[in-house]
């Protein structure tokens, strides 16, 4: 297992690992109704077990700004959200990199199912994988898009800023992919028309992942998209439930970001 780590965070081969199997409790606590419930012990074994496992990627981390503030979050389907564009709906969640508008965004993301949905299908793609003309890839790269923050952020939360300029595309072997399209807005119709094709080419090279209970998948936020399936939660206990960290891989990028905006655990 380490050395798999350890090929993912040199990112030779590929930018995402799926590791099967880790051994959770037989029981885990009922899923939430809403964020904030109290850990019994089932849970906190599975974020000491997540936070030894990825301790070696880099600095679990998240940012002061969001709503329900945890180093590690709890991602299940919340009814209020069912039909919004965050992790605890249960349409179509859209394509993304997690806080891709903020400079500070994570270089890995690790998730750990602790009780599974067969229904819900997480989806993967690495942007070395784009199959795009070169015309288009040219004005993916230049700065003509605008991404504004997600609503997992709270609008009073003064350290973080509205939105950014920025470019999708950045590099041309080793790719780096900035996509969110419920929060992206293109300023140019070229722009327009190169993201349009970018999410076509992304949807024909996507790989297909349905998350088990012990499942652990980690990816590269700078080389890849991810987005989940639609699926019908039961909001009774059983539905699905995953632990999600955010990581800086850099002890001088983590150094920078330890400020107002992001808190590092050392």
């Amino acid at each position: 297992m380490l050395a798999k780590l350890f090929e993912l965070k040199k990112g030779n081969r590929t930018h995402h690992l799926l590791i099967k199997g880790l051994p959770l409790p037989s029981e885990i606590q009922a899923t939430p109704s809403s964020k904030g419930t109290g850990h019994g012990e089932s849970m906190l074994f599975a974020r000491k077990l997540l936070s030894i496992l990825v301790s070696g990627l880099g600095y679990i981390y998240n940012f002061e700004g969001k709503k329900h503030f945890d180093y590690i979050d709890d991602v299940f389907p919340l009814f209020k959200d069912r039909n919004q564009q965050i992790g605890s709906n249960k349409c179509f969640l859209e394509w993304h990199v997690e806080d891709g508008f903020h400079d500070a965004k994570a270089d890995f993301v690790a998730l750990l199912c602790l009780r599974e949905d067969p229904q819900a299908e997480t989806y993967i793609f690495e942007a070395k994988n784009i199959d795009l003309d070169k015309s288009l890839e040219e004005e993916l790269q230049k700065k003509q898009f605008l991404i504004k923050k997600d609503t997992t952020f709270s609008s009073a939360s003064e350290d973080v800023e509205e939105s950014q300029l920025c470019s999708v595309l950045n590099g041309s072997l080793d790719k780096e992919i900035v996509f969110d399209p419920p929060f992206t807005t293109c300023l140019t119709e070229s722009a327009q028309k190169a993201y349009i094709e970018l999410q076509k080419s992304i949807n024909r090279n996507k790989k297909t992942v349905v998350l088990e209970k012990g499942d652990l998948l980690i990816f590269d936020n700078r080389r890849v998209v991810h987005a989940r399936s639609n699926y019908q939660p039961k909001y009774d206990g059983n539905d699905r439930w995953l632990l999600r960290c955010l990581l800086l891989e850099s002890t001088w990028k983590a150094r920078e970001y330890t400020s107002e905006s992001a808190h590092i655990i050392k």
